[in-house]
């Protein structure tokens, strides 16, 4: 929407220049009750508590008040209130309220009318109360347009809930239980020696299924995940990277030198988000995921 906008009152088809800030919608705008309209505009004079709501349709819009006015008068004459000297602006333009109704507890509606007794120049509008056949239809468009918004947002939480739904049975997909030689990737048991880890290793060596199980968002946490389902906190505590401690004496098993590497790198090419990752980020990884051992529950 432009900043500055011509608008034409439902009631009463009056015309007006008014700021973007004042307009709720394309069909509604708020109203100040009293003022020096051509000024509140241009100072883009934000709406007050006080300020009335009326319906109407939007004209055409510019980006400054001047360029708004020339385009105005070119569709249709905006009249002295709008198009005139600063002088022509002392007295307050106030439009019709015939979209403002009070709801009484006696269930009726009232209808507010308002006419500026400052404007002798501008044609008076009809105040006279609307009819129930009137009011009956303000409701029921109301009510439509209500729907109709209600519609659009249950169609768009439903797009979501589909794409949702999609990733879904993609992630179960790739988790889904695969059994091989009698045993499944989800179920087997960490390996708590060394003879029980290449035992695991030989059976299990479904790396899809593997990779769909233990792939997480970031490098590090897939790492963790895969290592826990090899590894018991005990038989971790016994590996590091290279398995070299101070001076370079061999104080663990290393992991870069055991079967379980390979086994890791192919699991990680069968990742989704992972699977080109370089070596270099990887051993990386492992090393912090290692250094975190002793934190395992």
């Amino acid at each position: 929407m432009k900043r500055f906008v011509c608008i034409e009152f439902v009631e009463g088809r009056e015309t007006a220049i008014a700021c973007r800030e004042w307009m709720l919608s394309s069909t509604e705008c708020q109203w100040p009750p009293s003022g020096n309209i051509q000024t509140l505009v241009k100072q883009v004079k934000r709406p007050e508590a006080d300020w009335t709501t009326y319906r109407c349709r939007i004209l055409c819009g510019a980006g400054t008040f001047e360029r708004c006015t020339k385009k105005a008068h070119t569709l249709k004459n905006v009249g002295s209130s709008e198009a005139g000297s600063d002088s022509d602006f002392q007295t307050m333009f106030s439009p019709t309220q015939m979209q403002t109704l009070d709801h009484t507890p006696g269930g009726s509606y009232c209808v507010k009318h308002t006419v500026s007794p400052s404007e002798p120049i501008r044609k008076r509008l009809n105040t006279s109360a609307p009819t129930p056949e009137k009011i009956r239809k303000i409701q029921a468009a109301d009510q439509n347009s209500n729907i109709l918004h209600l519609i659009g947002c249950i169609r768009t939480d439903m797009s979501e809930i589909q794409r949702n739904v999609m990733k879904l049975h993609k992630k179960m997909d790739n988790i889904k239980e695969i059994t091989h030689a009698g045993r499944s990737y989800i179920n087997f048991a960490p390996a708590n020696t060394l003879e029980e880890l290449n035992q695991l290793i030989h059976q299990e060596n479904n790396f899809s299924a593997l990779a769909g199980v233990v792939e997480r968002d970031t490098l590090r946490s897939t790492i963790r995940e895969f290592v826990k389902r090899f590894f018991t906190k005990k038989l971790a505590l016994q590996f590091s990277w290279s398995g070299l401690g101070e001076k370079r004496r061999k104080i663990k098993t290393s992991f870069k030198d055991h079967t379980i590497y390979s086994v890791l790198g192919n699991v990680l090419l069968h990742t989704s988000l992972h699977k080109a990752a370089k070596p270099k980020e990887i051993s990386e990884q492992i090393k912090v995921v290692f250094s975190g051992v002793h934190d395992w529950e």
